[in-house]
């Protein structure tokens, strides 16, 4: 985007050189004060001003460019860095409190700044010491974090102020907040003093005045504190000044900067208007023109040019549809990035509604400006509870804590799950349920199922920690970040969804968590331990300029944030009455904001309200609409419980209920588009080949399921190759083709039941007394798998019941001929070959075949005609032997059950005889036979194969 070139307005008398338009080279010595409205070109002004300044022979360590704000100044240095053609060794903007924290240093190198956390620990010592609390208030308000807030407000207004406890004593009208600042300010200096550390509302009214610039200039001059202009009216005596500024922007009234204060600080510089160059004059006239008369000069926009859109919905899910639809279209018919695209809201709490529902719409977002303490930040404060954990004992409620977070991952569920599992260990069964989770952080277990693993990933870092105990604190993050693998987060960021946004957050608190710990440690503040604990208790963030994720994404913000940066299209969502703007009063519990207001000449006394509130709104929303270079679309919400902004109004807007739904799900789309073309229809085929070109996902024919062709048409068996088949895949085949071709193939779904089958049979080979089978049994236990211990141990309690049922058939049981005899039939191409669990000798000589079953024990009917069991006697009768019969040793109900099937009867022998002839043509075919009504559509294996469905991936 191409920013704005400032314009001088026609009755500036200054010739503009051709090498620089919009340039009056009166800026380069002396004092001049640049006043423009939004878009009019101010910041770039200054820029080519710096560039100017250079070309003049000024060396860029002679030029000192501020800002209000850190953010500001990166992007501003930025700016000025790409356009000079000259090398500097300081940076080439700063904001006025990094630069006084400077002077600071160069007076003092191991000065440091008092955290807010440190501010609050004081002043909570200094509370629950003091003898005269609580002042009137009960001792549960006084300890309230809330209190200890505004009692650090009440400070800050008397430090910014300059004020001595004598000028406390002397203001006439006493009030709560005064009496406590009169008899907490001394203790807090002197407290203060004993850290070592400068408060920061002191970091300029008491930063050094020496410098050796040349020119100093000053972007967004009007949102300068009073401390802040007077460090500046200071450090420029005898130098070069410019300030760029627009009283109608200004949005800090609320502290100590005042709308004028630039200017009437400086009251006999030249001012400089700059020509209005916005698209939306008209609704910047009608703003400004509700602003102070004596704010009025020629770089007020004049009313002309289009106005800006508005529209109202009747809930904010169709406001959200529709927000995300117009990104989505201007994205891809205007071909515009998401990053030219801000969505501005009144409270940080609207962006994180904003944020959430943008992107379950897959419109990929960033919000901007200030950011929630580390505490707040579920990834950050996860990192910080196991530090916590590490270093210093912990309730089990930190633990469960810890464990539902993203850190570990497991839901409330998998706690549930986790806590069985643990039972199961004879360690936790009659533990102190106070201390359960406290405890089992003491024992790594094995790992079996997944929670397990998660609860072993913890104690495992944990142990890591303790065995530092003297890390500093970005060696003990960087621990944990290298075994949180964030790798992942970056794989799953790359998207628009949720669960991308979610990522992404996590990645951006573990940076701004790195950026912290860094500072804490130059600081010299502390251990890991140290660190944790402050940032544990520290509920207001940190001004940090640590990165973030760098993907093309809508911009949120506040208004208040806005400043010193423009984008093509700016939406003004959930305008609501009493939201924006917010008529209430700008007071506090302890009068903070009124002290400010009596010591700035805003009201005649410190116990009177400071009014205003509309015009600090005005401003805001001015500075918004502003920042729009080509669109600016404002919306609201209108039921029986919201009502649309006042703005609307006075903008002169009549936004009519917008009832167009909006479809936004893409998924539903792409359905729909697959829907009509499975039928033939193929007018939407060209959207549907767009939308896989996009990554929608199941658009592209490669995620459908059924569309494949067949992998091979060969048969199972070559032409004159042996056909092997298994007797115990009899019942099977004669079921089903299909579903005996899906058993044999990988779809059988074998797990823990065919392991243990498989073990009691061993163990019946094995033969024996009762107690060398359970030997044999336990001594083999461990080759089988579980998903949790308890698991474990219920199905040993079921295979020894087993095993005994085992015991109880051999003690009683024939003379044993042969066990797991092998034997092999053959009839044409079909080979029957496989092992009998038992053959046994009777009294008599006849033999009889035994099968052991740990499954479903079948009924004596099944027996009877048994296909496997007569497929053993017809090998027996091939070996040789006189038959007796057949019998199934059945223990699958944990207990035994012996069901005899007859010796062969020429009806079951015919039966057989026939079946094998069938699985002889069939088994090594390339097709099979589907017994559809009678079991496929019963049989969820054999849907899967026969189902005739298209499905995305």
């Amino acid at each position: 985007m191409t920013p704005a070139e400032a314009v001088f307005v026609p009755a500036t008398p200054s010739s503009l050189p051709s090498t620089l338009p919009g340039f009056a080279p009166d800026l380069l010595t002396g004092h001049h004060a640049v006043v423009g409205s939004p878009g009019s070109g101010k910041t770039t002004l200054l820029g080519q001003l710096v560039i100017e300044v250079e070309r003049a022979g000024v060396e860029p360590s002679d030029i000192l460019v501020l800002t209000p704000n850190r953010a500001q100044a990166s992007d501003l240095r930025d700016q000025v860095s790409l356009d000079s053609q000259k090398a500097a060794a300081a940076p080439r903007a700063q904001s006025i409190t990094s630069f006084a924290f400077a002077q600071h240093r160069i007076k003092e190198a191991g000065v440091r700044l008092l955290s807010g956390s440190a501010q609050q620990k004081i002043l909570r010592e200094l509370v629950s010491s003091s003898p005269k609390a609580p002042w009137g208030f009960n001792f549960q308000t006084v300890s309230l974090e809330g209190f200890i807030q505004e009692i650090r407000d009440l400070i800050t207004v008397c430090l910014e102020f300059n004020l001595e406890p004598k000028q406390l004593e002397e203001i006439t009208v006493k009030t709560k907040g005064i009496d406590i600042a009169t008899e907490l300010l001394p203790l807090y200096l002197e407290a203060v003093k004993r850290s070592g550390a400068l408060d920061p509302a002191l970091l300029i009214s008491t930063a050094p005045r020496q410098a050796s610039f040349s020119h100093i200039l000053v972007d967004d001059a009007h949102d300068f504190s009073r401390a802040g202009l007077e460090f500046v009216a200071e450090l420029s005596q005898g130098k070069n000044l410019v300030l760029f500024g627009d009283p109608d922007a200004a949005s800090l009234g609320f502290r100590t900067a005042l709308p004028e204060g630039y200017l009437s600080r400086f009251p006999s510089v030249p001012k400089h208007y700059l020509e209005p160059r916005t698209k939306f004059s008209q609704a910047l006239s009608k703003l400004s023109g509700k602003l102070p008369a004596q704010l009025a000069g020629p770089q007020r926009p004049k009313p002309a040019g289009v106005t800006v859109g508005a529209r109202t919905f009747l809930n904010q899910v169709a406001e959200a549809d529709w927000l995300a639809a117009e990104i989505r279209r201007a994205r891809l018919q205007e071909n515009l990035s998401f990053s030219g695209i801000a969505v501005v809201a009144r409270t940080r709490p609207q962006l994180e509604q904003l944020a959430s529902a943008l992107s379950a719409r897959n419109v990929p977002v960033s919000i901007s400006g200030s950011q929630s303490a580390l505490r707040d930040q579920p990834f950050a404060r996860a990192v910080l509870e196991l530090l916590r954990l590490a270093y210093q004992s912990s309730e089990s409620t930190d633990v469960v804590q810890l464990l539902e977070s993203s850190l570990v991952g497991l839901d409330s569920i998998g706690i549930r799950r986790l806590r069985r599992q643990l039972i199961a260990f004879g360690d936790f069964e009659y533990s102190d349920p106070a201390q359960f989770w406290a405890s089992a952080l003491e024992i790594e277990h094995e790992p079996k199922t997944s929670e397990i693993k998660k609860l072993n990933f913890v104690i495992a870092l944990l142990r890591t920690l303790r065995g530092h105990p003297e890390a500093s604190a970005p060696q003990a993050i960087s621990l944990v970040l290298e075994a949180a693998n964030l790798s992942q987060r970056q794989v799953l960021g790359r998207g628009n969804s949720a669960v991308a946004r979610g990522a992404n957050l996590d990645i951006d608190a573990a940076l701004q968590l790195v950026a912290a710990a860094n500072r804490f440690s130059e600081n010299n503040l502390g251990d890991a331990r140290t660190f944790c604990l402050e940032q544990l208790e520290q509920s207001i963030p940190e001004d940090s300029l640590a990165a973030t994720s760098s993907i093309d994404a809508v911009v949120l913000t506040t208004a208040s944030s806005i400043s010193g940066r423009s984008f093509h299209t700016v939406f003004l969502p959930r305008l609501q009455d009493g939201i924006w703007p917010n008529l209430r009063p700008r007071t506090s519990l302890l009068g903070a904001s009124s002290l400010a207001g009596y010591l700035s000449g805003k009201v005649e006394s410190p116990d009177r309200v400071v009014r205003g509130e509309l015009q600090d709104e005005i401003r805001l929303l001015y500075k918004a609409i502003g920042a729009a270079s080509q669109r600016c679309e404002l919306s609201a919400m209108i039921s029986s419980e919201e009502q649309p902004s006042q703005f609307f109004q006075l903008l002169g807007l009549e936004p009519e209920i917008s009832l167009e739904l909006v479809s936004f799900d893409l998924r539903r789309l792409v359905g729909s588009y697959r829907a009509q073309l499975r039928v033939g229809n193929t007018e939407n085929v060209g959207k549907l080949a767009a939308l896989a070109l996009m990554g929608v996902p199941g658009a592209h024919p490669s995620s459908w399921q059924g569309l494949l062709p067949l992998s091979t048409d060969e048969p199972l068996v070559s032409e004159g190759e042996k056909v092997r088949f298994s007797p115990s895949k009899l019942e099977a085949f004669e079921k089903c083709p299909v579903h005996w071709f899906i058993e044999s193939f990988g779809g059988d779904g074998s797990g823990f039941e065919a392991s243990l089958g498989t073990l009691l049979h061993a163990a019946m080979e094995q033969g024996g007394h009762r107690d060398e089978l359970v030997q044999y049994l336990e001594s083999n236990w461990h080759t089988l798998e579980f998903e949790s211990s308890w698991q474990a141990q219920t199905q040993k309690r079921k295979a020894l019941r087993m095993l005994s049922a085992v015991a109880d058939y051999l003690e009683s049981a024939d003379l044993l001929m042969q066990a797991e005899q092998k034997f092999e039939l053959n009839l044409g191409r079909l080979q029957i070959a496989g092992k009998i669990d038992r053959v046994e000798q009777l009294p008599d000589g006849s033999v009889a075949v035994v099968d052991l079953k740990t499954g479903r024990t079948p009924s004596q009917a099944e027996v009877s005609g048994h296909r496997q069991l007569a497929v053993y006697q017809l090998a027996m009768r091939e070996l040789g032997h006189e038959l007796a019969g057949a019998k199934i040793v059945s223990v699958g109900e944990q207990k035994l059950k012996v069901l005899q099937q007859p010796p062969l009867t020429e009806e079951l022998e015919s039966e057989i005889t026939k079946l094998l002839a069938d699985v002889e043509q069939q088994a090594g075919a390339a097709r099979f036979a589907a017994n559809v009504s009678s079991h496929c559509l019963q049989a969820g294996n054999c849907q899967l194969l026969i189902g005739k469905v298209i499905t995305g991936g």
